[in-house]
């Protein structure tokens, strides 16, 4: 029913008869729902833009596509009337959001304008910002704990923002690469409160390995003690806080994420390795299918923190309805 090429969407490039098909629907569904066509030429003129040629407006046709594309699975969406129910409400839920996103970063593809991407990408910047900003101001207001667990929080986001950034420019597999990273702060944010005490000790401990590892420092006597010929190990310091289901230290990545997410990011982590290495040529990916994948993944998991985390609901209530929305 939705006919946009998908190749020609994931490379930013539609041709006219993609073009063509968008532009039918941006019609219908003005006609269909006037008060949104003056909706949208107010949110435009607000941001300095004034909409005399609304149909060739290219901003106006990269959201729609984003917005119709997006709906290309969804099994909810069985007729035309449905789907333009749909794209109204993407509009009154997401076009803001869309001009708030621009003021800190545009990219040349669509797929920016995805409501999955809307939701990240306006979390990342609150969380980068906002968040980060009134942290520093009240940091001294936290105890230990919470002092690193909102330094991973933040790193996490910025993270996910440069991975999301990469896809928007059409550089996927960099975009990819970055996940690796992401999941596995995930699995620290996750994980940290389980093990407080040796999370908040190994923490201390990295510290001094790095400072020692660039002649800066000394390993102090109770870090050798504790620790003996693992001070230096450099995994154990990273993950040797977190304990198995046999109680047993972790020393790997791959292991610290299986006890957080279980087995489920098994194929996207090798893959995600595999392009941290540059290993790509002459394989076959099929990256139209890892961007979605990827971007489900970042989407479903920082919704699922969402849940967990202790934000001020009031702040962030904005941002919890762009992800209950999608």
């Amino acid at each position: 029913m939705i006919n946009i090429n998908d190749f020609n969407y994931h490379i930013g490039k539609l041709d006219k008869d993609d073009i063509k098909y968008v532009i039918s629907i941006i019609d219908k569904t003005i006609k269909k729902y006037p008060d949104l066509f003056i909706y949208i030429k107010n949110v435009f003129s607000f941001n300095g833009i004034i909409l005399n040629d609304f149909h060739n407006n290219e901003l106006i046709v990269d959201i729609f596509t984003a917005f119709i594309h997006s709906l290309k699975d969804n099994d909810n969406i069985k007729n035309e009337e449905q789907l333009l129910k749909k794209i109204k409400g993407y509009v009154r839920n997401y076009l803001e959001t869309i001009f708030s996103n621009r003021k800190y970063f545009i990219g040349s593809h669509q797929v920016q304008y995805e409501p999955k991407m809307i939701a990240l990408l306006a979390f990342s910047n609150y969380v980068n910002r906002e968040f980060s900003i009134q942290f520093d101001k009240e940091r001294n207001q936290f105890d230990e704990f919470e002092q690193y667990a909102y330094i991973e929080l933040i790193n996490m986001f910025r993270t996910i923002k440069s991975s999301l950034a990469l896809f928007t420019i059409g550089d996927d597999v960099h975009a990819i690469a970055l996940f690796r990273g992401y999941v596995e702060i995930a699995s620290k944010i996750i994980l940290a409160n389980d093990f407080k005490d040796d999370y908040i000790a190994f923490k201390k401990y990295n510290g001094y390995l790095q400072a020692y590892k660039s002649k800066n420092g000394d390993i102090p006597e109770d870090m050798k003690e504790r620790l003996g010929k693992n001070a230096t190990n450099e995994n154990y310091l990273a993950y040797g806080w977190a304990k198995n289901k046999n109680g047993k230290r972790i020393t790997t990545m791959t292991d610290l994420i299986r006890l957080a997410f279980g087995k489920s990011m098994d194929v996207a982590i090798h893959i995600s390795s595999e392009f941290v290495h540059e290993d790509y040529v002459n394989v076959g990916y099929d990256f139209v299918a890892l961007r979605k994948i990827f971007i489900n993944t970042y989407f479903e998991t920082i919704n699922m923190l969402l849940d967990e985390w202790d934000f001020d609901e009031i702040k962030i209530s904005r941002f919890l309805n762009l992800f209950k929305n999608v």
